[in-house]
């Protein structure tokens, strides 16, 4: 286990999660009418469910991306969840173009961090195994690299939370099962992993809890 990527603060201490009589809308369409779940327990989350039946909007609903028309969400009873203890890997990752090294320089930059953790990042980037593309161009990287350095750029400030909408989309089976290794490691450490996925054998690997979405419910 690696332990320099252990979370400051424990996602515990935000668990459960409650969404009672939540209601969301997106673009104009009614996605949920009356979400009511309780999530718990330390194991990953895989939330599965067919194209467009609104896996992505639930995950920006659960972490108050996306605000609901209706209804309440608690952590550990709590309305409100820090943003900084919250990260992501979206489908398509946008890198700047230039190296490794100052896209992840950057995004300390932008967040208005005190300090670029030099040490923190140099751990992140062996543990991944991109410790010797540290100074390549961002953009020629191949699709499993250019996952790698999205989920070390989420982890940068070590979040309790993380989701990872279908991270091994588009990849090889080699890169997969990279990913999938990746996505254990985290856990591991201690950070409450969700991630959005087609496949049921990826979800079966990870020993995660299954959550479908279908017509605007949640089955679980």
């Amino acid at each position: 286990m690696f332990k320099k990527l252990k979370p400051i603060i424990d996602p515990c201490d935000y668990m459960p999660i409650d969404m009672i009589g939540v209601k969301v809308s997106y673009k104009n369409n009614i996605v949920f009418k009356n979400l009511n779940i309780s999530l718990e327990g330390n194991q990953i989350v895989a939330i599965m469910g067919k194209n467009g039946s609104g896996k992505s909007t639930f995950i920006k609903t659960l972490f108050g991306i996306i605000k609901p028309i209706e209804g309440t969400i608690k952590y550990n009873n709590e309305s409100l969840l820090p943003r900084k203890i919250i990260s992501g890997v979206s489908q398509n990752n946008i890198f700047l173009r230039r190296n490794l090294d100052d896209n992840l320089r950057h995004i300390t930059r932008i967040s208005q961090a005190t300090t670029f953790d030099e040490q923190h990042i140099s751990h992140l980037l062996k543990f991944f195994g991109l410790s010797n593309l540290k100074k390549y161009s961002a953009r020629n990287l191949s699709a499993g690299e250019k996952q790698k350095l999205a989920i070390i750029r989420a982890l940068i400030f070590k979040p309790s939370f993380i989701f990872l909408d279908e991270p091994s989309n588009n990849l090889d089976k080699q890169s997969i099962e990279k990913i999938e290794e990746v996505i254990k490691n985290i856990h591991e450490n201690g950070t409450k992993v969700f991630i959005i996925t087609h496949s049921k054998k990826q979800s079966k690997k990870l020993k995660a809890q299954e959550i479908f979405i279908e017509s605007g419910a949640v089955l679980y």
